[in-house]
């Protein structure tokens, strides 16, 4: 058990720089704390969600870094977009296979460009949240 709780605590370095997850934090939190504070949780998440594509810069030029950005950005809002449309699609025998469809297009998509982590996981997590739009935030947050 000690070997176990030494291995949770323990701290180990990284490539990455420090500012990067200090600035995925604030470009993820902020718009929540907006969306919270003007009462309005479905713009704060979906702002949050595009903060997102920050996670997926690699450590190359400029120029690449924006290229990669534009492109993360654009597959998460196409990610929306498409878990949207599925949403209207009636009947549960219709929207297994294609959530099953969409998530291994953007599995195979983020295998073939080679993303490092988080890869797919939050493209395909955007999608997901998509029954969640329609929720009324004050009775959700309501204990």
């Amino acid at each position: 058990m000690r070997t176990e709780w030494q291995h949770l605590t323990t701290v180990q370095s990284h490539p990455r720089r420090w500012p990067m997850p200090v600035a995925a934090a604030l470009s993820t939190g902020l718009p929540l704390l907006c969306g919270a504070y003007f009462g309005d949780m479905r713009a704060g998440l979906i702002g949050s969600l595009g903060g997102i594509a920050f996670l997926h810069l690699p450590e190359t030029p400029f120029h690449h870094r924006m290229v990669r950005l534009m492109a993360c950005a654009f597959a998460l809002a196409a990610c929306y977009s498409m878990g949207l449309a599925i949403g209207q699609v009636s009947g549960l025998w219709l929207k297994i296979p294609l959530v099953t469809v969409l998530a291994l297009m953007i599995t195979l998509s983020v295998r073939y460009y080679r993303l490092p982590p988080p890869g797919p996981i939050f493209s395909s997590w955007r999608r997901r949240l998509e029954p969640m739009r329609a929720c009324r935030w004050r009775k959700c947050l309501r204990p």
